[in-house]
């Protein structure tokens, strides 16, 4: 699965997943990664910024969302940190790419996968609310989550329709999510900088 993906040109996300309220401009970010604040589209098209780390309600420190980045379609719903996420709590999570890894350890090279009509990504994701004990203060978190693809690869779960739902329950039944295939992509090669 994708540890990190792009998000630019943010005024698109509005348009394609008809977003209902106001958030301050997305910026570019080339290169969003895990524990980084996200955007995520949750129910009613209503974008809200997350962190990118998954910290279960029953967790005593909010630092566990840093290993939480990314969940496996395979068993999830039997894992308790995910239960309740997935069946009440799924979001969106816009994105014009992301990144793999190809090759041999130490002589990887790093690929951008994009759609061949450039339109954006919605990654199938879930989101938690967090409380502080110490503070009272309110942490929301999110992660993408990923299956395996025609390649035998993981890839973010993403289908035709999914960011077009409306509600918790209708994102969970009303639309087949499944593993990015790469048949409407491109992947191209990156140089390290």
């Amino acid at each position: 699965m994708c540890g990190r993906y792009e998000l630019v040109d943010g005024q698109r996300v509005f348009i394609r997943f008809r977003v209902t309220n106001k958030v301050p401009p997305i910026l570019d970010n080339m290169d969003v990664r895990p524990t980084q604040q996200v955007f995520a589209l949750q129910t009613d098209h209503v974008l809200s910024l997350m962190k990118w780390g998954l910290v279960p309600t029953w967790a005593k420190d909010p630092s566990v969302g840093s290993k939480m980045i990314n969940a496996r379609a395979e068993g999830i719903e039997s894992k308790p940190s995910f239960k309740r996420p997935l069946r009440y709590q799924r979001c969106i999570i816009p994105a014009s790419a992301f990144f793999e890894w190809k090759g041999n350890p130490g002589a990887k090279a790093k690929y951008r996968i994009a759609r061949k009509d450039g339109d954006l990504f919605g990654f199938a994701g879930l989101y938690e609310h967090w409380r502080d004990p110490n503070t009272d203060g309110e942490l929301t978190t999110c992660h993408p989550y990923a299956g395996h693809s025609a390649a035998r690869r993981r890839g973010p779960l993403a289908g035709p329709g999914y960011e077009r739902t409306r509600g918790d329950h209708q994102l969970a039944q009303a639309v087949p999510v499944r593993p990015y295939d790469g048949k409407s992509g491109i992947e191209l090669p990156l140089r390290e900088r």
